[in-house]
């Protein structure tokens, strides 16, 4: 075949049409199971309820718990500045190709410790202000995402049964 000889179709009316036309079959397609199967919302809001703690969803949880261990101030800059440090990277990064596998060598080991920090700090907020069962014994976390003692669970650890021992024997 002759390239010479095809038809060449232009862009506008041809593809933005049949693009269009397939935009408008999905979404007519979309809203008849919206209207055949609606989705049920949950149970109404009750003002007079307490809420349950509020956490950020699973992908700012890190975050959230880094801000947490920070003064407020001090932890958002930090954020800010590690942001704005990711967002400009490759513009900082563009020396000559001198030293390029000790800067990617560099690369990975702050890649894998953001990653293994992210994913540590996540786990942290997830746990935090939650209890849990371990090992079939009930465990406290706190505001940080740390077990605290069992004491609040009834039991005490032992080294706080001697110190009460040893003040109820004082005259």
């Amino acid at each position: 075949m002759n390239p010479s000889a095809r038809k060449v179709r232009s862009f506008y009316p041809t593809f933005i049409f049949n693009t269009l036309m397939i935009f408008f079959l999905f979404m007519g397609i979309l809203l008849t199971l919206a209207i055949l199967f609606p989705f049920d919302l949950q149970d109404k809001a009750d003002p007079l309820a307490q809420p349950q703690v509020s956490k950020p969803g699973w992908y700012f949880l890190a975050l959230f718990q880094f801000i947490k261990f920070l003064p407020e101030t001090l932890g958002k800059f930090v954020v800010l500045v590690g942001t704005i440090i990711v967002l400009f990277w490759p513009f900082l990064d563009n020396a000559a190709s001198s030293g390029f596998r000790r800067r990617l060598a560099f690369g990975r080991w702050v890649g894998w410790l953001v990653v293994i920090g992210t994913l540590f700090l996540g786990l942290l907020g997830y746990l935090s202000e939650r209890q849990e069962v371990i090992r079939g014994k009930p465990v406290q976390f706190n505001y940080y995402g740390f077990p605290t003692s069992a004491a609040s669970s009834g039991e005490t650890d032992s080294l706080d049964s001697l110190q009460i021992s040893d003040q109820s024997d004082e005259p």
